[in-house]
């Protein structure tokens, strides 16, 4: 019972290796026991194997909450097993009825818009900037949440097709199974496709809250305490530069050893992107100090008190001595401004912009204009020189 299936689905990376669509498939949606028993009889598993899947969608209508779960083992060439599990957790149906289809397109069409409308004026702006536009901070945010919002609208609008692709297959699956034997049981239908798109929809949403909340702390610059901490935070820009080659030559260096120590005996440290996650949460204060201790003996206890000494202690205190530092600097400058901005003048000048300009009025003027800036100067020369004329006259 082998069959060749080149599946459309998303490659999956498991811990020996990255899977592609293709391989064999038995799908056991009619009777799982007899298929399996079948599999088991007629060797489906050889030597040649290297991955088997198990690929498993549930439902919870009550909750409207889809459970996409995979169930993978990989198999080396030295013929060992190893075990992984996924579960994906998803509300893949958001909008029950018209009206909440509705809405939602509006909503994702406003969104739509204001990116566009925003992302028009943030363009003539650098085109009157020029480039002074790169040179400021805000200005890369600008184009950060531009760049975010019209991505997950895009996102948005895939992932729905990639849904509604999906149903359509369980929708004909299920009409040609109650076709032929009128039972609710059809060919299987992976969900996983549309649960990754919904995921990634959530991450780029993420993202774009996360740089529209550093745009409103941009307001914060009104407070005198946020000032001061923005004045503390760029005075702190060179030694936090040196302190951060330090600190990553000394986590490169412990990543090593941990890796190398620990790899083949723990699982959270037999790659060295585990083990950058497992020595992050070290520092964060999770430590599991009795699995260490069980494995490696006196050893992996010494080291895991050798790499909290060096980066909780001395390390972590050197941040917040330059931090402190720097905080006491800003603060006795003499220069320092209580706020970059007045905030009643920041909203009067923000208004005065909206204003329409006043067009010429007088023929004789035609194209001439006498507005702008040098018109108050050209007003106060004139008032001198009047004066000194009726000076003169009056000493006539």
């Amino acid at each position: 019972m082998k069959q060749f299936f080149h599946k459309t689905e998303l490659p999956y990376a498991g811990d020996h290796a990255v899977y592609f669509g293709g391989g064999y498939v038995a799908d056991t949606s009619d009777n799982a026991s007899r298929t399996i028993g079948h599999l088991k009889n007629h060797g489906w598993i050889d030597r040649a194997t290297r991955a088997v899947f198990t690929d498993v969608t549930l439902y919870s209508p009550d909750s409207n909450l889809f459970s996409i779960v995979t169930l993978l083992v990989e198999f080396t060439a030295i013929g060992a097993g190893f075990p992984r599990w996924e579960v994906h957790t998803v509300r893949l149906y958001r909008f029950h009825g018209g009206w909440e289809v509705w809405m939602a397109l509006l909503y994702i069409s406003a969104l739509a818009v204001f990116t566009l409308v925003f992302a028009i004026k943030e363009g003539r702006k650098a085109y009157n900037s020029g480039a002074l536009y790169i040179m400021d901070f805000w200005n890369w945010v600008e184009l950060i949440i531009i760049l975010q919002a019209l991505a997950g609208v895009a996102t948005f609008f895939y992932s729905e097709a990639i849904l509604e692709d999906v149903a359509s297959k369980m929708e004909n699956n299920t009409a040609a199974s109650f076709g032929e034997n009128s039972g609710l049981s059809g060919r299987f239908v992976n969900y996983r496709r549309a649960a990754v798109w919904d995921q990634v929809y959530t991450y780029v949403i993420a993202t774009l809250l996360c740089s529209v909340t550093l745009k409103m702390t941009h307001l914060l610059r009104f407070n005198h305490r946020a000032s001061l901490l923005i004045h503390t935070l760029k005075r702190s820009v060179g030694p936090l530069s040196g302190f951060s080659a330090m600190f990553f030559l000394y986590f490169f260096a412990f990543a090593i050893l941990l890796h190398l120590t620990f790899g083949l005996r723990m699982l959270s440290y037999s790659s060295f992107a585990r083990t950058f996650e497992a020595m992050v949460t070290i520092i964060a204060g999770d430590i599991n100090y009795e699995e260490i201790s069980t494995t490696s003996g006196n050893l992996g206890t010494f080291i895991l008190f050798l790499f909290v000494f060096v980066f909780n202690i001395c390390l972590i205190g050197f941040f917040v001595a330059i931090i402190d530092e720097s905080y006491h600097s800003a603060k006795d400058d003499g220069q320092l401004e209580k706020t970059d901005y007045d905030l009643k003048g920041f909203f009067k000048y923000q208004l005065q912009k909206l204003k329409p300009k006043k067009k010429a009025r007088d023929d004789d003027s035609d194209n001439t204009s006498i507005s702008g800036p040098g018109h108050d100067e050209f007003k106060v020369n004139v008032m001198k020189r009047l004066s000194t004329v009726f000076e003169d006259l009056d000493e006539r």
